[in-house]
């Protein structure tokens, strides 16, 4: 009688220590996920290609605020966040063509890809990325326009003017105007000879923002030069002319801009990645709200785990003094 006491004490004890050692697992799992406070970073690099060399960075701006903007044979973007939008616009005037008078700048593509796929020139950042200015041979060449309005067709920036050639489909990156969000981060619609139909057109919405308080000092925006500028005093974009991918005064600054928006209404919708003016009815998006909160939070999986890993440690708990209750009892 008194062994096999001992032995059911000595049980308990190893049952009680097996709990204990379950509950400290699930402690140092939610520890593990909820302390990892560093964030990774990613960088995006654009190179010029062979027909170009880059004569300063201002067609590169970041929205987002950590990242940093360098120049050279190769311009870096480092520091950026998960869900920091990036936009390369090559045919700002930053691109300085060798032999101007037989290509032109078609937009940017992804590294690896042929010359002739145009990539997304604005996107959202989920991975490091490397990207090619896109070089055309000039041909059939006809202008289209991008325009930036709000709802009413009021205009909110200077129109843009651009070259390319007829049966191209650029990729056109909206511009950063604080206190209103686009509708589309990119705009795509293949030109045709009829220079009255290529017309690219973001719709604004103004956003909901916070106001600074009486006597601080203003939200940041795009001051520098070639940076968009605030609503009414918009800066003035370069027009590209005759395909040659060069562009008039004030087009291109020496240096990037990284934007940090001032603080918006969470609840308002997110831009569109790129809707397609040839068939408006069915858009692509590869920006998405789902896709940057998969980024930014936190996986499920180690939740779900402790959850389960705590109700199996309660249920050996009962279930061992429900035995011991029993077999004292018995034993009785």
């Amino acid at each position: 009688m008194r062994v096999s006491m001992r032995s059911c004490g000595r049980l308990r004890k190893g049952l009680l220590i097996m709990a204990l050692l379950l509950c400290m697992t699930v402690q140092t799992a939610f520890a593990a996920e909820g302390g990892n406070e560093k964030e990774y970073t990613y960088t995006v690099t654009l190179s010029a290609g062979n027909q170009g060399t880059f004569n300063g960075t201002g067609g590169v701006h970041v929205i987002g605020g950590s990242a940093q903007i360098s120049g050279g044979d190769a311009i870096r973007i480092t520091g950026l966040r998960a869900g920091d939008v990036v936009v390369l616009d090559a045919t700002a005037g930053m691109v300085d063509l060798k032999n101007g008078d037989k290509y032109y700048i078609k937009g940017v593509r992804e590294s690896g890809r042929d010359n002739n796929t145009v990539a997304d020139s604005a996107f959202t950042v989920t991975k490091d990325a490397e990207y090619v200015v896109a070089y055309g041979i000039q041909g059939d060449m006809v202008s289209y326009t991008v325009n930036y309005q709000d709802g009413g067709g009021n205009e909110l920036a200077p129109s843009r003017t651009y070259y390319g050639a007829v049966g191209d489909k650029p990729v056109i990156a909206y511009q950063y105007i604080e206190g209103y969000r686009p509708d589309a981060y990119n705009l795509t619609k293949t030109l045709g000879k009829n220079e009255a139909d290529n017309v690219f057109t973001f719709t604004y919405t103004q956003s909901i923002v916070q106001q600074p308080a009486a006597g601080g000092e203003g939200t940041e925006g795009g001051t520098d030069a070639g940076a968009p500028g605030t609503p009414g005093t918009p800066a003035t974009p370069g027009t590209t002319a005759g395909g040659a991918g060069t562009a008039g005064a004030g087009a291109a600054a020496a240096a990037g801009t990284v934007e940090t928006p001032t603080a918006e209404n969470t609840d308002e919708e997110v831009p569109q990645g790129t809707v397609d003016l040839d068939d408006e009815d069915t858009p692509k998006a590869n920006i998405d709200a789902s896709d940057s909160d998969t980024v930014r939070n936190p996986s499920p999986v180690p939740i779900v785990l402790g959850i389960m890993v705590a109700v199996i440690a309660l249920g050996a708990l009962i279930g061992t003094y429900v035995y011991f209750k029993k077999k004292h009892k018995a034993d009785s």
